[in-house]
């Protein structure tokens, strides 16, 4: 009797010696789960939809004024002081007789935000190039410079009447509006060396006003 009174225990001690170490091993298992639970992160959520771009067909005139307003400049190589597009004078270039580069002040013009033209002043009066005897001048002239458009707003070009070539042009896709034009008369060619700056096509969100590109 006593001997199956002690094998009992013994065994009941065995059991319990048993649970306990099994609990052991399988706390730190439950320890890690439970740390990964907490450091999961829920995944977020992406928006469902996606604001359009389009073409956003501005003349010239607006365009310039929407931009000075906001800081952008316009003006003629050489020019001093405000840069407004408003009447602000620089200069030309021409080549003399030793083929080396001249440079005339104050004939170059850039006046009412849209106007690019080579001449003179002479008693009040403005004179192009041409009738005061100076061949193959030219100048450089900067539109939409020193500032960058708004995020998600691009140039997709520029239309200007008259005799140029485009030095420099913004790169495609780019928050950059800056155009750089020459602008050349030759003597007799009966050309006033007048160009205009027409209408901007600017690339932007559809929903909303053009006048944002300017807003950076």
């Amino acid at each position: 009797m006593k001997n199956l009174i002690k094998m009992k225990w013994t065994s009941y001690l065995l059991l319990l010696f048993v649970g306990t170490a099994n609990a052991e091993l399988e706390r730190p298992t439950n320890t890690i789960i439970q740390h990964q639970k907490k450091i999961v992160k829920p995944i977020p959520k992406l928006p469902t939809t996606l604001v359009k771009l389009k073409e956003f067909v501005v003349p010239g005139n607006l365009a310039w004024a929407a931009a000075k307003d906001n800081g952008f400049e316009f003006y003629p190589e050489g020019a001093r002081g405000r840069k407004d597009g408003i009447d602000v004078w620089g200069a030309s270039y021409y080549n003399n007789q030793q083929n080396r580069l001249q440079t005339v002040p104050n004939t170059a013009r850039y006046s009412a935000g849209i106007n690019m033209q080579l001449g003179t002043l002479i008693n009040s009066e403005f004179w192009d190039l041409t009738e005061v005897g100076v061949i193959n001048s030219y100048a450089r002239f900067h539109l939409f410079a020193g500032k960058r458009l708004k995020s998600r707003w691009s140039v997709r070009n520029i239309e200007v009447s008259g005799s140029h070539a485009v030095n420099r042009r913004p790169a495609a896709n780019s928050r950059s509006a800056h155009y750089v034009l020459d602008v050349e008369i030759k003597k007799g060619a009966r050309n006033t060396g007048l160009v205009t700056f027409k209408k901007i096509v600017l690339i932007g969100p559809e929903n909303q006003d053009w006048r944002e590109a300017f807003k950076n």
